[in-house]
């Protein structure tokens, strides 16, 4: 029976996976048909992504991480002195005529983060200093792209499930959780002064911030024109149907309505119905993730499918939060909906990651099941 539900868990999450993405595709063909072919190419090529990781048992990363951790060290160090830039960020490197997004792909970084923390069972403070010294080069590497927003991410990820390895006692079984706790929240706060620091220190980070609360009456051509633009959109949208706008259209007036400011795009083009509908979606979504990856009995396995859910989840919220200013602006997207060929590519292997532990650990339950009788 329990092997039944964890097959129905799965299809579920595939499910929720096509039903997504169909709104994302909806509102892409609506806007553009020329950006709606590219969109097909890089879905499908996501999905063979994501099916391919399915079929695999990802737990045996555990055995890899290390090596991956260099990979992902040394891609980010060539793009970081080789990688094209664009508007003022060098995030791309060229492979084959595709521009590959390399801080987008470091989200992958979240696996091997896991499997170091799960092979660091009752490590203690070795552990966590360990952990945050493969965190702080990555974060740091990041920032030189630059890529604030996935800098964050990745940073605000490994936190979590650190948070979740010192209350299942993974660090120390013999230790109450407070001991550890206590010191990570004091390396939160001060993680978030240097982020504060960092963010003080460049004039065009603090504009950004200070335009943000202002919900972009400080700069309305400038950087505030995305806040104001979405905010219109969302109060010209109806219940059911377009928004009605005779100055111009929405793919023309809001930049990144593809990418970053879909969620705003599609309730402006479908109404507040299929927006209210989605953000159920997503979160019926995130849910099934972290009963999937609860249910798991392998710990390597759980580490693994918990830091993917809970990238996924992230990149969710924040790019959710951004669509109604509720977040400042950065390079957010949203997960299966918005245009970003690199983070669409990650998001499906991450899901596939979830599957494929999901996939595993039911067919060892099975196996032991099977052994006892």
């Amino acid at each position: 029976m329990k092997t039944y539900t964890q097959r129905t868990a799965q299809w579920l999450l595939l499910i929720l996976t096509g039903i997504i993405s169909l709104f994302g595709a909806s509102i892409i063909y609506v806007q553009s048909f020329a950006v709606f072919s590219r969109y097909l190419i890089y879905i499908s090529l996501g999905i063979v992504v994501m099916l391919g990781v399915m079929t695999r048992d990802c737990r045996k990363i555990s055995r890899y991480y290390a090596v991956m951790l260099v990979g992902m060290l040394l891609l980010l160090l060539l793009c970081v002195y080789k990688g094209e830039s664009m508007n003022g960020a060098r995030r791309w490197l060229n492979v084959f005529g595709f521009a590959l997004d390399v801080s987008d792909l470091s989200m992958l970084n979240i696996l091997p983060i896991s499997c170091l923390l799960y092979h660091c069972k009752n490590g203690g403070w070795k552990a966590i200093h360990e952990l945050f010294w493969v965190c702080f080069i990555f974060f740091i590497l990041l920032l030189q792209l630059p890529s604030l927003s996935n800098a964050f991410i990745l940073a605000s990820c490994t936190v979590g499930i650190l948070l979740m390895a010192i209350l299942r006692k993974h660090l120390n079984e013999d230790k109450p959780s407070g001991e550890f706790l206590i010191p990570l929240a004091a390396g939160s706060i001060a993680f978030a002064g240097m982020l504060t620091y960092f963010i003080k220190a460049s004039p065009y980070l603090s504009q950004r911030i200070e335009v943000f609360f202002s919900r972009g009456t400080l700069d309305p051509y400038g950087h505030g024109y995305q806040l104001m633009t979405a905010a219109k959109w969302l109060s010209l949208a109806h219940f059911l149907g377009p928004a009605q706008n005779t100055s111009m259209p929405i793919n023309l007036s809001l930049p990144h309505s593809e990418d970053g400011f879909i969620l705003v795009n599609l309730i402006a083009h479908f109404g507040w119905l299929a927006g209210i509908v989605l953000l159920l979606l997503i979160i019926g979504f995130i849910t099934q993730l972290f009963r999937m990856t609860y249910k798991l009995q392998d710990p390597c396995g759980y580490f693994v499918a918990f830091s993917a859910s809970l990238m996924l989840s992230l990149r969710f919220l924040f790019g959710v939060l951004m669509n109604f200013n509720l977040w400042p602006v950065a390079g957010w997207s949203i997960p299966l909906l918005s245009y970003a060929p690199t983070a669409m590519i990650t998001n499906m292997a991450l899901i596939g990651v979830v599957l494929s532990v999901s996939r595993s650990d039911s067919f060892q339950t099975k196996e032991q099941a099977h052994d006892q009788e």
